[in-house]
């Protein structure tokens, strides 16, 4: 087992490999793996998901594995093969096996800070346990949490945990223990992105989060995926704008915001000026007219282009749904810096990059550029913070100083039932007096 995947071997001396090959049909042939399940290049692997390897005395299992080498070897005292799996998850059985999880410890790699907060209506306590780790993947956190998470409630820890590192951890392992604190289970998980760069939203100095904020940023991404916000997505597409290179960087960003947007409107906006059945009517009555006046004699190419406009025109533009999803959630871009940013963004959605590229911009201009993409990151975290309910502040991206946000009123789908009740303690910065 390392840091990155986890293997099982399984050593064979009874020649069952062999044994199966002459039950097979005549002509038949079989590669290595196809005794364990079918196996083509390009095809996704079914059933690995279920799969189980125990051993005979018990103690633990692996599930999910996936069969990548076998390797047949002569001995004095026979045949004998080696069948290496790699695994998706490895369960070692504590003392307390079978018995009802009390809490339950998180433990990742890429972030290194600590907090007491809540999470999802629990108790939640956050500790780093590293200093200074480097680099960022050597880093360790963990976080312990009363009960057990459901799927959704799991997800969102990690979303949360590295939204606020500002990278994406990688999970370790699950630890579960009873009511007498004794282990019930750990469960091993590798694998994952590696995080070589990151952009916190906060500053442990001089914008740190409250428990508090913590809190509401959990329970908030916990909403927004039971009402199925891709939150999850405009989080990837954040994180994935950390590459200080601002060309990328800004289409990265692009998207997360034009996620958010999409979303937004199809929750709670309009797709349709009017109903689109009765457009449909109304555009054949004004397409009638020009077919034989003007469609004839325009060629079949604009013709094609007027029938799609004439289609589209009923539809919300995407300046209409980015201004609705601005103006709901209360986020000011009336700026020129803003408008300009915003006109950044949008020279990306229609051409897919700057035409301009860094490289052939001016001292000025690049300053410009730098400026405009740290204000998408920062309307991007906005979006972000409004749509969990987050109030408190965090590092504005553009001078890189404290900005305080508020809460707003929220449709009732994904509004906080409640808003907790702030202990007036701020996050610890290294875990050492939490338990």
């Amino acid at each position: 087992m390392t840091k990155d995947e986890i293997e099982a071997l399984l050593v064979d001396r009874s020649d069952w490999a062999g044994q199966m090959m002459q039950t097979l049909p005549p002509g038949e042939m079989v590669v290595n793996g196809n005794f364990f399940r079918d196996v083509a290049p390009g095809t996704l692997v079914e059933g690995v998901l279920t799969d189980v390897l125990t051993p005979d005395a018990g103690g633990w299992e692996a599930r999910g594995p996936l069969s990548t080498r076998t390797q047949h070897v002569g001995t004095p005292s026979g045949a004998l093969s080696r069948y290496t799996f790699r695994v998706r998850e490895l369960v070692v059985h504590g003392p307390a096996y079978g018995s009802r999880v009390a809490a339950t410890r998180y433990v990742y790699a890429g972030g290194e800070w600590g907090a007491r907060t809540g999470f999802a209506g629990r108790r939640m306590v956050v500790v780093g346990h590293t200093t200074d780790a480097e680099p960022i993947e050597n880093e360790i956190l963990s976080a312990s949490i009363d009960g057990a998470l459901d799927t959704t409630e799991s997800d969102a820890l990690w979303l949360l945990l590295s939204f606020i590192s500002g990278n994406w951890l990688k999970a370790m392992a699950i630890e579960r223990y009873d009511e007498h604190g004794v282990l019930i289970e750990t469960v091993y998980r590798r694998g994952g992105r590696s995080a070589s760069t990151r952009k916190e939203p906060f500053n442990w100095m001089h914008a740190r989060p409250t428990p508090t904020g913590v809190e509401q940023l959990g329970s908030g991404i916990v909403r927004l995926l039971r009402a199925g916000f891709p939150i999850d997505v405009v989080l990837e597409h954040l994180h994935s704008a950390n590459t200080d290179s601002p060309d990328i960087d800004a289409q990265r960003l692009t998207l997360a915001i034009h996620t958010a947007l999409e979303a937004w409107n199809r929750a709670f906006g309009l797709e349709y000026w009017i109903d689109d059945d009765c457009w449909e009517s109304f555009a054949k009555k004004v397409r009638r007219p020009l077919v034989g006046v003007i469609y004839d004699t325009i060629g079949p190419e604009v013709t094609k282009n007027l029938a799609s406009g004439f289609r589209h025109a009923n539809r919300t533009t995407t300046a209409w749904r980015e201004d609705k999803l601005f103006a709901d959630l209360q986020i000011d871009v009336s700026s020129t810096e803003n408008e300009r940013a915003l006109a950044a963004r949008d020279e990306i959605l229609h051409n897919g990059y700057f035409l301009k590229r860094w490289r052939h911009l001016t001292t000025a201009e690049r300053q410009e550029r730098r400026d405009d993409v740290a204000r998408l990151r920062r309307l991007a975290l906005l979006i972000i913070f409004r749509l969990t309910g987050f109030e408190g502040q965090f590092l504005e991206p553009v001078r890189l100083i404290p900005e305080h946000v508020s809460p707003v009123a929220q449709p009732a789908t994904i509004s906080p039932a409640a808003t907790p009740t702030d202990t007036g303690a701020a996050a610890t910065t290294d875990g050492a007096d939490a338990t």
